[in-house]
């Protein structure tokens, strides 16, 4: 499963539209349930959105995961993969403080290493 892992980072970080390109996949069960990737968010004066306050013009890599699993009860059970796509190659990272709380939130306590 790493090699799908580092692959599947490297495609999503990919589509970063930042320059510090971070993706995220969350795993349970030995199952990948959600991915999420940093970027900017497009804002029109017709259609804002906002997802949190922080931050109003972006979304992180770790909020974008997390926002598509519906139950989050299942999310102290889960791993997290945090990558950053740097110099051509994905390698692990760590999260922001801001994410680092969001992750304490919902009790995931450790982000795996990646197998490179």
């Amino acid at each position: 499963m790493s090699s799908e892992i580092i692959n599947l980072l490297e495609l999503n970080a990919l589509k970063s539209n930042v320059a510090h390109k971070i993706a995220v996949i969350i795993t349970y069960r030995n199952k990948i349930i959600s991915i999420g990737y940093n970027r900017n968010l497009k804002i029109s004066s017709s259609n804002i959105i906002v997802f949190y306050e922080a931050n109003k013009y972006s979304c992180h890599a770790e909020r974008d995961a997390i926002r598509k699993i519906k139950d989050k009860s299942i999310l102290k059970k889960c791993k997290i993969y945090i990558g950053r796509y740097k110099y051509g190659k994905i390698e692990t990272a760590e999260p922001c403080p801001m994410c680092a709380k969001l992750l304490q939130k919902y009790g995931i306590s450790k982000v795996e290493k990646l197998k490179t």
